[in-house]
């Protein structure tokens, strides 16, 4: 279990040391929580949403916020390479008290999010609500860049798309797709969430918590637009690879369509002369072979010099 301070600065105390009694931040796992939050309010159901709950809510109570988050991580490394499956994520519930605030999960993967946090200055008067709403914030600090260089990389696919087929376009498309669809459905519940909090119907959120939650709706909607976008944007690919791929089977069946028509006079000269008729004057001529062949030659060029003219070759 790790514990945090919070007054102007964040500070970690030490591992032996008693949380003091102003705002507290504990970093802990579910069955450090249970040990410890005896007598706390709704904390069976805390517990039982930490394992079943997959995606971000919130639920407000008479005195405590209380919910989970699901956050895809975009690290640095993700930005370069948008098409690479954000399959890592993190996982943790949330209560909040007047003066605690319980991070209860994956503290591991909390705890380089806490020590950033660390950095910046608060005023005195922000509350856990308010602490919480920033935190929050910070894992969205990559989300941009990672959209904007998929956006790139969409553009990049569509300038291949500009001549001959592309080869590998489903293994390029398809990560890409995926990866929106999960953020498209990530910042959906952020909006829901923050909604949730500002609505404040415990009366827990002071007027500049308010105002934060705000400002982080708008920002999970930006970002949820820009997602929409993106995904117009994959369509709109999809849809210019099939009609390339019904252009090139289009020209495939033309040029199988005219090589059966140049040698359809062909095959009807051979069937003709392949009949086994006793008089067929033609059969006795001295240059009847010649003339056949010389026919059959002119008939070939002719269709040949026909089909170019009208674009069939």
């Amino acid at each position: 279990m790790k514990c945090f301070c919070l007054d102007t600065l964040l500070r970690e105390l030490p591992e032996d040391a008693l949380p003091e009694n102003g705002k507290t931040v504990y970093l802990l796992d579910a069955a450090a929580f249970s040990k410890i939050a005896e007598g706390v309010p709704h904390k069976k159901k805390v517990l039982q949403d930490l394992s079943v709950v997959q995606y971000c809510k919130a639920e407000l109570y008479g005195s405590c916020i209380l919910g989970m988050i699901e956050v895809p991580l975009i690290k640095p490394e993700n930005c370069d390479s948008p098409q690479k499956a954000l399959t890592e994520r993190l996982h943790f519930g949330f209560f909040i008290e007047k003066n605690a605030l319980f991070l209860i999960g994956e503290t591991e993967k909390l705890l380089p999010y806490m020590h950033r946090m660390q950095e910046n200055r608060f005023s005195a008067s922000l509350t856990l609500p308010g602490f919480f709403c920033m935190l929050f914030n910070s894992f969205f600090e990559n989300d941009a860049a990672f959209l904007q260089n998929l956006e790139k990389k969409l553009a990049a696919i569509e300038d291949s798309l500009a001549g001959e087929v592309p080869k590998g376009f489903r293994k390029q498309i398809f990560p890409l797709r995926k990866n929106l669809m999960h953020l498209d459905a990530y910042y959906d519940e952020c909006i829901s969430l923050c909604s949730a909090m500002r609505a404040n119907t415990n009366g827990m959120l002071a007027e500049e918590d308010l105002l934060s939650y705000g400002y982080l709706c708008d920002r999970a909607s930006r970002l949820a637009a820009r997602v929409d976008y993106l995904r117009e944007y994959v369509l709109q690919l999809r849809e210019t690879y099939r009609e390339l791929l019904d252009e090139r089977q289009n020209k495939n069946t033309t040029l199988l369509a005219v090589v059966s028509a140049v040698f359809l006079p062909l095959s009807l000269l051979a069937g003709w002369y392949g009949m086994n008729f006793r008089n067929m004057p033609e059969l006795n001529f001295e240059y009847g072979y010649p003339i056949v062949f010389v026919l059959s030659l002119a008939i070939v060029i002719i269709e040949i010099v026909f089909f170019k003219k009208h674009h069939l070759l």
